[in-house]
């Protein structure tokens, strides 16, 4: 393909969970490492990619914490 990246088959909905799991898994990498090299001129490294299929998930207790009063975001 002409960005690298393999397109999900049409067969891909009968397979089992795991192999659809995997080969979604698959195509956001290529996907996420294909743009990142577009536009950062480089391979992204693992830890870039890592945090790319596993953001950082913040708990509505952090998030409020740091928030103390409404009129701060006015």
């Amino acid at each position: 393909h002409e960005t690298g990246i393999y397109s999900k088959p049409d067969c891909l909905d009968d397979l089992n969970p795991t192999l659809y799991h995997r080969i979604s898994k698959n195509i956001g990498e290529q996907e996420f490492k294909y743009k990142f090299k577009i536009e950062n001129g480089r391979i992204p490294t693992r830890t870039e990619l890592q945090e790319s299929l596993h953001p950082k998930i913040i708990s509505f207790r952090e998030t409020s914490k740091n928030s103390n009063n409404i009129s701060d975001y006015f």
